[in-house]
C-alpha cells in the first residue's frame, strides 16, 4: 500500500524517530527499570507489539512541517495545528472548507487523555484543547476510535477536564495520605484498570507528570525524597 508515501511528521517529534535509543528515552522506557523492578521489559513489550521487530522499517522521516503549514491534498487542503500535550510535536490537521478536524492522539476514548513521554505535558496539552475548541469544528474524529462526532466542543471539554479530575483524585489522596509514586499509582486514579504492566508503567509516568504540576502549584509537599503530601 502506498508504496510512494513519504514520512512527515513534526519537527520537534522527528528525533524520536531517529533511532532506536532515541525513540526508547522519548517514551521514557530508560525509566522501566526502576519504575517497574519486578517486571522484565522485553517480555513486557511483546506483550503489546513494543518488541524490536516490529519497528525495525520505522527509523527516519522524509519531511516535517510546521504549524499553520498548508498541505494540498488535491481537492482539499488541510491546515497544520501544533498542538502539544501528547508529545512535544503531536499535531492535529484542520479542514477549514469542511470545518472538520482530525484530532489526532487528543483522542475521543475512554481511556485518554496519556501523556507518559519525557516531554509530554498536561498543562500544554489543556492548552491545545483549548485551542481545538475555539476552531469550532463541526464535526471531528480522531485516533483509536472509530466514529465522527458532532458534539465537539462538548467532547473536547470532557476530554479536557479528565485531565483536572485525575489532579484532584491524586491531591485529595495526598490530604490524608503521604505517597510515593509507587503507591499513588495503586490507587488507579488514572485508569481503572492494569491489564499489563506497560499501563501501569504510564500511570506511574502521569503520576509523575501531576505531581510536578501540583509541586508548581504549591499545593504539595515532597517531605522525603519521592514522598509527597498536600499542602
Amino acid at each position: 500500500f502506498f508504496t510512494n508515501a513519504k514520512i512527515s511528521i513534526h519537527q520537534f517529534d522527528a528525533e524520536p524517530l531517529s533511532d532506536a535509543a532515541s525513540f526508547e528515552y522519548y517514551n521514557s522506557f530508560d525509566l522501566w527499570n526502576d519504575l517497574m523492578p519486578e517486571y522484565d521489559y522485553v517480555e513486557a513489550a511483546r506483550g503489546i507489539g513494543l518488541d524490536e521487530e516490529n519497528f525495525a522499517d520505522i527509523w527516519g522521516v522524509d519531511q516535517t512541517f510546521t504549524d499553520g503549514e498548508l498541505i494540498d491534498l488535491g481537492k482539499n487542503t488541510l491546515q497544520v495545528i501544533h498542538t502539544p500535550g501528547h508529545s512535544k510535536g503531536h499535531c492535529c490537521f484542520w479542514f477549514p472548507e469542511q470545518q472538520f478536524l482530525f484530532s489526532g492522539d487528543i483522542c475521543l476514548t475512554a481511556a485518554g487523555p496519556w501523556y507518559g513521554e519525557v516531554l509530554s505535558d498536561p498543562t500544554d496539552m489543556i492548552e491545545s484543547i483549548d485551542k481545538l475548541i475555539a476552531l469550532k469544528p463541526t464535526t471531528m474524529a480522531s485516533c483509536h476510535i472509530k466514529k465522527v462526532c458532532t458534539d465537539c466542543t462538548e467532547r473536547l471539554t470532557e476530554f479536557k477536564d479528565r485531565i483536572y479530575k485525575r489532579e484532584e483524585r491524586i491531591y485529595n489522596y495526598l490530604k490524608h495520605n503521604a505517597a510515593d509514586v509507587d503507591k499513588i499509582a495503586g490507587e488507579k486514579f488514572i485508569y481503572r484498570f492494569h491489564p499489563s504492566p506497560f499501563v501501569l508503567f504510564w500511570e506511574k509516568l502521569m503520576v509523575m507528570k501531576h505531581l510536578n504540576r501540583l509541586l508548581d502549584f504549591d499545593r504539595i509537599e515532597e517531605i522525603d525524597q519521592g514522598l509527597y503530601r498536600a499542602k
